[in-house]
């Protein structure tokens, strides 16, 4: 068919004469129009996508260029050996569409009179007939494709040409290649599979049906092996088509499908098994169980349950878990039970409580899983309930005494130690923190040996003798050293607390505070002694007064009883003079005073007396002073101590205003102050605000190195360890601003000392300085630069040519200098002026800088004299080459005053001498462009390192 098709389209493109012929088609709905056919056969792959127009109603031969572009697409252009110059396009019924195209002469429009005949004779319907084939190929395509990938195996066996064809699944099962085989083939190969098979007659008898009916009905066996598969359904069934005659087998291994049946027959015996086990465990449980359904009904119950709730199982299977959970835990066995339900957790344990129907609580061990089906469906909860009262119970009164006798310890003033066998600490009243200073827990697990070392002896001693004649108790009286290091007196009872065995189990030890007790008794010992020692000793004046008090027990004044030496020196009066004498007698202005309502105040409360810079008007000495006064209640009297601090608080006085002058200074100041100690700043000035914008809060405790620019921190740090050292620096740095801005600072620091003379940090004074800076990098690039080209200047090109021969090329290669001269600039200036003599330089300038690389070098070294130097050449011809690309490139015209003006150049290149010195070089590149001067200018002159610097003529 396609052949008749192919001499069909062959035909109309010589009855019309065109070279090509394209028959394509317009399908309804949304696919995209593509090619059927075309003429040549190989001009369009059939199925290509038609980009062209569909047909006009006006019929006629198009030769317009625009006409031939919406007729012809791209791709049919590309294809065609030339360019087309005529087409005709027409409709051959709804949705096929033939185009004619002509690429020699264009051809008469009676022409399309033999062009119709040949599409009414029957091309329309070889197009459909051939689509109608197409479509049938595909579809068999399909088929066998969707066949190849079944798991099923499929055999199909033509009876008329005695072939079958075997997808991959068949194949494998019957030992041969997939694909199509000989009929005989095929049955050697079931032949084979039979004789592998466990129920041969019956496969045998299934056979002999099908060989007496080839075309009887359908038919399936299973045939069974002693290896996998283990059952193969062989189904066969007949095809009657036009033109064609067979049957078709397919095999279906079932071996899975039995294997899953015989398992699930295995799961459920085993599942009755252990339901039968689980409901002997249950009944016998001796702990509450149940089976719970989804909503919380009791499934099932048991007798241990039924117990723990006092009801019968009946009644508990009437009602839920939640109706007899207490309802402050109800929320929390809810929350429980949907993480079961969702699979967020598989069991869950929980105490709780349980209100029984009669109203009694009882606490619960709870655990409880979720149970599923194998298809992870729920179908019931499993759980198990402990009766736990009697434990909660005992637990609550446990913990009630604990917290008793916690409350007990912790409120004592007493302090309370509980000591292992060993005598290391077990527990320690906190108490002891306060009374003594030290924090329980640095104790625990350790003997602190908190009674001094020689009365330590003494409690061994007896803690040995209670333990040998098993006592329980003792006391004794010794020194306790407080973490501060000083000495109280206690009362140390001590209780050993024995087992039923007759071991110790543990020392109860119990400090009862007697330093008052133990001093007073000791003071009224040597109170005599000490009174006098101590007042003889003091160098500030001590008294010891009586209250006197008037008949309603109201102190109206004091009665001196003893005075030191220091006070009758201090007042100039004799001991004689004060003993048995009132103080009101001796100081009448402290009658209305503070200080003697200060006297009565402690007196009468025994808050110890405590003034500063007490101002008084001394009757005795006739000056107002100033005092610090000490006291403390004795008896029903006083102990007055008092020191002449006149010359401290003028002192102090001093050194507040210094203070205040120097804060004034530092607040008002311009400058930014700071005090640094250990790396970070301990003290900033308001004045770094307006300066850095920073708040000097966040500046505190912080390294001054984070606010340096990293490039400065090196500097920074040296300049810190030299300061604190003892010396004073000056240095310039960038500091971070707080809108991460860096600005130029320049830095005044010096060792500070602190008031013993010691150094403890340093202190420095910072001011931005960015316009100086600013300036003096100007000034610099100034110096180095040629202010009218911007190129550096012969100075600093030299020192940088300097330095480049010094290190050498890092890559090798070699080092040429370029003496760049400009042709006639003379001229420019005097014909032009000077303006665009100045251009004129400016432009070369340009031109250099783009004919270099970043390391190389570029200066004016003098009025219209330039230097360049190239770096890692290879030769003297390379630097050749770069110097004639240079003197191209000044002949390109400039505008200067609103003309074009050309320049050229004259360039001498010589190469650098190892150990060379620059005159020597730069000369010899001069040389060499002088030659080209008087040469004839704009050239490029060479002169290697071996010439003399001698001038010949051209």
């Amino acid at each position: 068919m396609n052949r008749a098709l192919a001499d069909a389209l062959a035909e109309l493109a010589r009855a019309a004469g065109a070279d090509a012929v394209v028959v394509w088609k317009q399908p309804t709905g949304s696919h995209e129009p593509h090619v059927l056919m075309s003429h040549p056969a190989d001009l369009l792959q059939p199925g290509a996508i038609w980009s062209a127009v569909k047909d006009r109603q006006e019929q006629r031969i198009e030769s317009d260029p625009l006409q031939l572009a919406a007729l012809v697409p791209t791709s049919l252009r590309l294809a065609l050996s030339q360019l087309p110059q005529a087409a005709w396009s027409g409709q051959l019924d709804e949705q096929r569409h033939v185009l004619l195209i002509w690429c020699g002469q264009v051809p008469q429009e009676d022409i399309l009179q033999d062009v119709q005949e040949h599409l009414d004779s029957g091309l329309s319907r070889l197009l459909e007939a051939h689509e109608r084939q197409l479509q049938a190929e595909m579809e068999a395509q399909r088929l066998g494709a969707v066949v190849s990938c079944l798991e099923q195996g499929v055999v199909t066996v033509d009876l008329i040409r005695a072939v079958a064809s075997v997808n991959p699944a068949a194949a494998h099962w019957l030992g041969v290649s997939s694909g199509e085989l000989p009929a005989a083939s095929l049955a050697e190969a079931m032949a084979a599979l039979e004789q592998r098979a466990l129920n041969q007659p019956e496969i045998a008898a299934f056979g002999a049906r099908l060989l007496m009916d080839p075309q009887g009905p359908s038919e399936a066996l299973i045939w069974r092996f002693p290896q996998p598969p283990t059952h193969l359904k062989v189904t066969s069934s007949p095809i009657r088509l036009s033109g064609y005659l067979g049957r078709i087998w397919v095999f279906d291994d079932l071996s899975p499908l039995l294997e899953a049946q015989e398992a699930r027959e295995r799961a459920l015996r085993a599942q009755a098994e252990a339901d039968q086990r689980f409901r002997l465990a249950m009944d016998n449980a001796a702990v509450g169980m149940a089976l719970v359904s989804r909503d919380g009904t009791f499934l099932e119950v048991n007798g241990a349950l039924c117990h723990l709730f006092a009801t019968d199982a009946a009644t508990l299977r009437s009602t839920t878990w939640q109706a007899l959970t207490h309802p402050e835990d109800l929320q929390k066995g809810l929350a429980l039970a949907t993480e079961l339900l969702s699979g967020r957790r598989d069991s869950y344990r929980v105490s709780k409580r349980y209100r029984r129907l009669d109203g009694q609580i009882v606490w619960g061990d709870v655990s409880v899983a979720c149970v599923r089906d194998e298809r992870g469906n729920f179908r019931y909860f499993i759980e198990q309930i402990i009766d736990i009262t009697e434990i909660i119970q005992a637990r609550e009164l446990l913990a009630e005494q604990e917290q008793q006798f916690r409350l007990l310890a912790e409120h004592t003033s007493e302090i309370v130690l509980l000591y292992n066998p060993d005598l290391t600490l077990a527990w320690v009243s906190p108490s002891i923190q306060s009374v003594l200073g030290y924090r329980p827990a640095a104790l625990i697990g350790r003997n602190p040996e908190l009674v001094v070392e020689d009365d330590r002896s003494v409690l061994l001693l007896a803690i040995d003798k209670a333990r040998q004649g098993q006592a329980t108790t003792f006391s004794q009286t010794l020194r306790v050293r407080a973490s501060n290091g000083d000495l109280h007196w206690y009362d140390i009872t001590v209780n050993l607390v024995w087992d039923e065995s007759g071991a110790l189990q543990h020392l109860i030890s119990t400090l009862h505070d007697v330093d008052e007790l133990v001093q007073a008794r000791q003071q009224y010992q040597r109170s005599a002694e000490l009174l006098k020692a101590n007042a003889d000793g003091m160098l500030d004046p001590q008294i010891l007064i009586d209250a006197i008090r008037d008949d309603n027990g109201k102190i109206v004044d004091f009665l001196y009883r003893n005075v030191n030496r220091a006070t009758c020196e201090y007042l100039n009066l004799s001991r004689e003079d004060l003993l048995g004498s009132r103080l009101l007698q001796s100081f009448p202005g402290l009658r209305d005073s503070a200080l003697f309502r200060a006297y009565v105040f402690t007196v009468e409360t025994g808050e110890p007396l405590a003034l500063d810079n007490f101002l008084y008007d001394n009757e005795k000495l006739g000056v107002r002073r100033h005092y610090d006064v000490r006291g403390s209640r004795v008896g029903d009297g006083l102990s007055v101590s008092w020191r002449d601090v006149t010359q401290r608080y003028e002192a102090a006085q001093r050194i507040a205003e210094s203070e205040e002058r120097y804060r004034l200074l530092v607040t008002n100041s311009s400058d930014v102050v700071l005090q640094i100690s250990e790396g970070c700043m301990r003290w900033v000035s308001p004045t770094l605000t307006p300066m850095l914008g920073w708040q000097p809060d966040d500046w505190l405790g912080r390294s001054y190195l984070e606010f340096c620019h990293p490039d400065d921190r090196p500097l920074a740090e040296q300049v810190y360890i030299a300061i604190s050292g003892g010396s004073t620096k000056v240095v310039r740095l960038r500091l971070r601003d707080h809108r991460e801005c860096w600005r130029w600072v320049e830095v005044h620091g010096g060792p500070y000392r602190n008031s013993q003379g010691q150094l403890s940090g340093i202190a420095c004074s910072f001011r931005t300085v960015d316009a100086e800076v600013a300036i003096e990098a100007e000034l610099d690039r100034r110096a180095r630069t040629d202010e009218l080209t911007g190129l550096i200047n012969r100075k600093e090109v030299f020192s940088r040519l300097d330095a480049l021969l010094a290190r050498g090329n890092r890559r090798g290669g070699q080092t040429a200098v370029l003496f760049v001269d400009v042709d006639k600039f003379k001229d420019i200036n005097d014909r032009h002026g000077h303006a665009a003599g100045d251009r004129a330089l400016c432009t070369i300038a340009e031109r250099l800088r783009a004919h270099t690389r970043s390391g190389d070098l570029i200066g004016r070294i003098g009025g219209d004299e330039f230097l360049v130097v190239f770096t890692e050449l290879r030769s003297l011809e390379d630097g050749v080459a770069l110097a004639e690309k240079i003197r191209q490139a000044g002949h390109q015209p400039f505008e200067a005053n609103g003309q074009l003006l050309t320049t050229s150049l004259s360039i001498g290149v010589t190469l650098a001498g190892e150990g060379e010195s620059i005159d020597a070089m730069v000369a010899r590149a001069d040389v060499a462009m002088y030659k080209a001067k008087i040469t004839g200018r704009d050239l490029v002159v060479p002169i290697p390192l071996s010439s003399e610097l001698v001038l010949h003529e051209a």
